[in-house]
């Protein structure tokens, strides 16, 4: 699959609502956006239907938990900041699985 067909299937689950946000122990989501001055998760997902072919930044790598399924990576400039976005596609819903500012460590 090339990154244009995994956005155009990604973006076409996010618009049908068909999406899911990954809980993150190592940081807090919420704050994460904040951090890039998006109020709140469907802000997130406005942001990923922007994401175009050249913001992907390192090719897909097989999912480590498992799944069997690529993990897709992308960075993007948000609000002057550039935001790192991991996305996969599993079983009919489009996954973020991280999305936070560029050097984020857990708060």
């Amino acid at each position: 699959m090339t990154t244009a067909e995994f956005l155009r299937q990604a973006k076409s689950l996010i618009s049908s609502g068909r999406t899911y946000f990954s809980k993150r122990n190592d940081y807090d989501t919420i704050q994460a956006l904040f951090d890039l001055g998006i109020e709140d998760r469907r802000g997130a997902w406005r942001e990923i239907m922007k994401l175009k072919p050249t913001d992907q930044y390192k090719p897909p790598e097989l999912d480590r938990r498992g799944s069997k399924e690529l993990i897709w990576f992308f960075k993007k400039e948000i609000n002057g900041q550039i935001a790192y976005i991991k996305l996969t596609i599993d079983q009919n819903l489009c996954i973020c699985i991280s999305f936070h500012p560029e050097g984020y460590t857990k708060k």
